[in-house]
């Protein structure tokens, strides 16, 4: 019984926490401007983290945003490829 509830817990915390980068994605949108293409504007098909597939994530393909923000942007968006536009806003 134990090792059930250990597994459930880990489960329930992998799931939380794909969920939360999820969450992070949509909520970069909100709060900054960027420029962005989704992949099926482009004949590329950007490689996805399959854990954000899994949950519906869209893709994103090209991502310009201000150059102090490309780290954090990678990190969220791992499948894009981010450039720096020194005038997007915000």
């Amino acid at each position: 019984m134990f090792v059930i509830t250990a597994l459930a817990a880990l489960l329930a915390g992998w799931t939380y926490a794909q969920r939360d980068w999820i969450h992070q994605r949509h909520e970069f949108f909100e709060h900054h401007e960027c420029q962005t293409t989704p992949y099926d504007m482009s004949d590329l098909r950007p490689s996805m983290p399959w854990q954000l597939r899994m949950f519906g994530e869209k893709p994103q393909h090209f991502m310009g945003v201000r150059p102090e923000m490309m780290e954090e942007v990678q990190k969220l968006f791992p499948e894009a490829k981010v450039y720096a536009n020194p005038y997007a806003r915000n």
